[in-house]
């Protein structure tokens, strides 16, 4: 079965306007759940320094929030754990 235009449309008017690293990080999280930085990090072998902005981005933009501390599988401090 086909799309059609009108529902292609309609889909893309339902997701947020999102620059390319924006999406990855964000279907990131859409796919992990509750994440930590560095949880994300590693899930998509980016660096940090291309997450962390990103993720604070999708966060002014209230499309992710904070959710409590709680121990990183990656560092194992307890760090802010953030998801949709």
């Amino acid at each position: 079965m086909a799309i059609t235009q009108t529902s292609l449309m309609a889909y893309r008017e339902l997701q947020p306007e999102l620059g390319e690293r924006q999406r990855i990080v964000y279907d990131a999280f859409k796919r992990y759940g509750l994440a930590t930085d560095m949880e994300i990090v590693k899930l998509l072998g980016f660096d940090s320094d291309m997450v962390r902005p990103r993720r604070n981005e999708l966060y002014k933009k209230g499309l992710i929030k904070e959710y409590p501390k709680r121990k990183c599988k990656v560092t194992g401090k307890r760090v802010i754990v953030w998801g949709l």
